[in-house]
């Protein structure tokens, strides 16, 4: 089984919530269960995406964005969901972004033609960034991640919500 990276948008009040769900319960379960479409499973995308931004010499600030869009802030406290029946506990502890921050990003990438970027790669080194075993086209791979990404950070930005990070 693969771990991959998993993002979540949600409320202030559903954060809270489950920090005050774990706190009360004995087993410290934060009873994590965000919407079905507030989810996004972008696979092991984000250590290539980070790479080949590097790559194309996008702007520092944008890739420092797309960086924090994929790392959250260690800031915003959700140690609470660091259990085996919420985020798990395979890789970093969960991570997330406050909603000012979430705008930030969603600026950030909003501004940028990702798909532009990602086609200015040359396809060897594509094949260098997603390893041997990777089979179809990484272009399109890495392309449909930034997209869905990008959407979901300008979706969590217009309704004002948090985003958490973890590995799965």
């Amino acid at each position: 089984m693969a771990v991959t990276q998993q993002l979540a948008r949600v409320s202030g009040g559903y954060l809270e919530r489950c920090r005050a769900t774990a706190v009360a319960r004995p087993d410290a379960d934060p009873d994590w269960y965000p919407p079905v479409d507030d989810l996004l499973d972008l696979d092991w995308a984000p250590s290539p995406l980070i790479d080949v931004f590097g790559l194309a010499g996008v702007a520092p600030s944008t890739r420092a964005a797309l960086v924090r869009a994929l790392d959250g802030d260690p800031e915003v406290d959700v140690s609470y969901l660091r259990h085996p029946e919420a985020t798990g506990c395979f890789g970093p502890p969960p991570t997330a972004l406050a909603p000012e921050s979430v705008a930030g990003v969603a600026a950030e990438l909003t501004a940028l033609d990702g798909v532009e970027v990602l086609a200015a790669i040359p396809a060897d080194r594509y094949a260098a960034l997603v390893g041997d075993g990777f089979t179809g086209d990484p272009s399109a791979y890495l392309t449909t991640h930034f997209t869905a990404l990008r959407d979901f950070y300008e979706n969590a930005a217009r309704r004002g919500l948090f985003v958490v990070l973890w590995w799965d």
